[in-house]
């Protein structure tokens, strides 16, 4: 599978430089050329996997030969271990619930599979990586907690001092006093928390900037020794 960007101004990529760029050279987000459709009778299994089973068979065609399928499972068994409630509330009508996260917000998923990929093809690259993200809503505490305690990559967030609502505040300011392994320093006019203890976020950083994500304004940077 290829992805391109959605500018179509760059190159066609792999998965695993899409996932380390971030974004596309063009300032564009990478999609995938073309979206698979899933046979018939995994609607039908569907019904008694459970949910990160369900998520490697619908990412295998996205993910190709770039992860081994036993490799992939456990990277989505590790990333989707939370509850998935489908409720009920008429015979037609059900909603599915995506706020039993760590930060209670849906952005829990996507950042703790997101991260766990990252790690793999840093590791397959041999090197470390830093996401930079600029939030002000619950983006930041979902990286966070998606990203804590992964190897090989960190993290740094910033959001505007004073100006983010009490929830993701706290639960960003929770991370930070009792994981061990965040650090708060003061950047850009705001505090910044940092996967990667002293130093992080300070401006010691003196690697380029090869990507960026969209709606936090992540970005990636391979990490050099900070």
């Amino acid at each position: 599978m290829k992805f391109r960007s959605t500018n179509r101004k760059c190159d066609e990529v792999r998965l695993c430089d899409a996932v380390l760029q971030g974004l596309a050279p063009d300032g564009g987000l990478y999609v995938p050329v073309s979206i698979p459709t899933l046979p018939p009778h995994f609607f039908t299994r569907m019904r008694s996997m459970k949910f990160p089973e369900t998520a490697a068979e619908v990412m295998l065609p996205f993910v190709g030969n770039e992860i081994p399928e036993p490799e992939l499972a456990r990277i989505l068994s590790d990333a989707l271990t939370i509850p998935v409630p489908l409720v009920t509330l008429s015979p037609r009508l059900h909603v599915l619930e995506l706020f039993h996260g760590p930060t209670l917000a849906f952005k829990d998923f996507g950042a703790r599979t997101m991260a766990r990929l990252l790690s793999y093809f840093a590791g397959k690259r041999g090197g470390e990586f830093t996401v930079l993200v600029a939030t002000s809503g619950d983006t930041g505490s979902a990286v966070a907690q998606g990203f804590l305690g992964v190897p090989g990559v960190r993290v740094t967030i910033l959001y505007p001092a004073g100006r983010v609502s009490a929830a993701p505040a706290t639960a960003t300011g929770f991370i930070s006093t009792s994981a061990g392994v965040i650090t708060g320093t003061l950047f850009a006019g705001g505090p910044t928390i940092g996967l990667s203890g002293d130093g992080c976020g300070t401006g010691a950083e003196t690697s380029r900037v090869i990507g960026a994500g969209s709606t936090a304004g992540s970005a990636w940077l391979p990490g050099t020794g900070v």
